[in-house]
């Protein structure tokens, strides 16, 4: 805490012309920017994934039409998360986290995503989920 007496000081640097200033140094860790890929917009971490996603199935969000930036956004971080799960072992997932990726791709699907491949991908590891299940029976 600093004094009126060291704030008012003739030559203490606070005061300018009558008017308090105050000098602030800030060390930037990261940038924080979002990319535009297709209409959605990411963060640099995902760019990689949605580019690669975008090329092996162009029609992915080919009808997906909202004008809402940030409706578009969300979509496109729930289909990350999706395709984050369908990629784990199915020893990790539970029949209840594949019933929640069924939901999520249905609402996905309703909002003009064409995900069959991921529909494919969602089949796949239920199978050898409950293959597994029923090894262990």
């Amino acid at each position: 805490m600093l004094s009126l007496d060291v704030i008012y000081a003739k030559d203490s640097g606070f005061l300018v012309n009558g008017k308090l200033k105050t000098v602030v140094e800030i060390d930037i860790l990261e940038i924080i920017g979002k990319v535009d890929i297709n209409g959605f917009l990411l963060l640099s971490s995902q760019v990689e994934i949605v580019s690669r996603m975008f090329e092996k199935h162009p029609e992915t969000a080919s009808e997906v039409y909202s004008d809402n930036p940030s409706l578009k956004t969300g979509y496109m971080n729930l289909l990350l998360g999706l395709i984050e799960m369908l990629c784990q072992s199915p020893n990790k997932l539970r029949m209840d986290d594949l019933d929640d990726v069924n939901d999520a791709l249905v609402s996905l699907t309703d909002a003009g995503f064409k995900l069959d491949w991921l529909e494919e991908k969602l089949d796949q590891v239920s199978i050898m989920k409950k293959k597994a299940k029923d090894r262990d029976s």
